[in-house]
């Protein structure tokens, strides 16, 4: 677990970087991160097999997929979090992404405070779920991008390294 920690580590640090720095996730890293998780588990120097390896991969994928249709995350993002379930399988990718929800909301609100922008958020926010009323009402309006073009972008990677971190020292929340 100490190799995966490392390894995980080190391409979420970079992962955050590059998303601070640049606003994206290169795909290169992402593939380098995919190589990794696979050198890994192929070599036997992770607790999973490689069909949990492959498990955990869709299911980061299929957790963040939502999120990026709807605009919330990139899809770097959602790559990304399918990288975190490559080196760690299913059950930890969901506590990871538990934990990144938990941390990112927390750096959206600060996000808000800071920019003092958060009459204008909230009215996004009230503007977004209204259509989305719509939507799901059987009317079929197109369901709308989730951020406003007036509202800042987060560096996501962040929250996605911080979430992994916190599972790697804290665990699952309940056994």
């Amino acid at each position: 677990m100490t190799l995966t920690f490392a390894v995980l580590g080190i391409l979420l640090s970079f992962a955050a970087y590059t998303d601070l720095r640049f606003r994206r996730i290169p795909n290169a890293l992402v593939a380098m991160g995919l190589c990794a998780a696979l050198a890994v588990v192929g070599l036997g120097w992770s607790h999973l097999t490689l069909g949990q390896c492959m498990l955990g991969t869709l299911t980061g994928l299929l957790l963040f997929l939502p999120l990026y249709m709807m605009g919330a995350v990139g899809a770097g993002d959602a790559k990304l979090m399918a990288v975190v379930g490559a080196f760690l399988g299913t059950q930890a990718v969901a506590w990871v992404a538990v934990y990144t929800a938990l941390i990112g909301g927390v750096m959206a609100l600060i996000t808000v405070i800071a920019l003092g922008n958060g009459k204008q958020t909230a009215q996004g926010i009230w503007a977004y779920l209204g259509a989305l009323r719509i939507r799901f009402s059987g009317v079929g309006a197109p369901t709308p991008a989730f951020v406003p073009s007036t509202t800042a972008r987060m560096p996501y990677a962040l929250a996605i390294g911080a979430g992994a971190m916190s599972w790697f020292a804290i665990g699952p929340l309940v056994p």
